[in-house]
């Protein structure tokens, strides 16, 4: 087995940030296909959900063979528990693959801050982030506005930002670490692994 895609996208399902995700994972995609050499496999759970799967598990196993996150970054990210749970499985990964040390400063983790940053845990502001606070609309008129094309260019460097980085990841691993969201308190302390479908 190996990795089945190369971004797992991890957001709040609430809006603003819902309707701004989907804009942004289309632009990003555009950009993609013109940076990458193959095609890109990119794990939304809104695209890449069939009807009838069991979604914790396909929402497990989609990370669970992602290459690297994109993690859109809000208060409510951090407030959700299965966002929470994605963050830490994949800082886990980092931790099992000896990323974010002193020799290796980079991880899987590509963060876009969505709104506020200020109030995000530690671990999450120690990363640098692309901050797209600026341009957290969605409504159509904001595609009419000066601030739509600075958009555009900033997901192209992300684009390429992201290409770059996927060349650099480990090998896929079995054992990769994957945390589950609690019902209360949110994420359970030890690591699971993806059940078999």
């Amino acid at each position: 087995m190996t990795y089945a895609h190369d971004i797992f996208f991890s957001y709040s399902r609430k809006d603003p940030v819902l309707d701004w995700v989907r804009l942004f994972k289309r632009t990003l995609e555009d950009w993609l296909r013109e940076t990458m050499t193959e095609e890109p496999r990119i794990f939304r759970d809104e695209d890449s959900l069939k009807t009838g799967t069991t979604w914790p598990l396909a929402l497990q196993q989609g990370l669970h063979r992602s290459k690297v996150v994109v993690a859109v970054l809000s208060p409510s990210y951090f407030r959700s528990p299965w966002c929470r749970a994605e963050w830490s499985s994949m800082r886990q990964r980092e931790q099992q693959l000896g990323l974010r040390t002193q020799g290796r400063t980079r991880g899987l983790i590509y963060p876009i801050c969505f709104h506020d940053g200020d109030c995000f845990p530690p671990d999450a502001k120690d990363i640098q982030h692309k901050d797209l606070s600026r341009w957290n609309r969605a409504s159509p008129s904001f595609r009419r506005t000066v601030g739509y094309d600075k958009f555009l260019s900033e997901v192209q460097i992300i684009a390429e930002e992201l290409a770059g980085l996927l060349q650099t990841v480990p090998a896929w691993q079995e054992d990769f670490p994957i945390l589950l969201p609690e019902t209360t308190e949110g994420i359970e302390r030890f690591v699971m692994g993806v059940p078999r479908l």
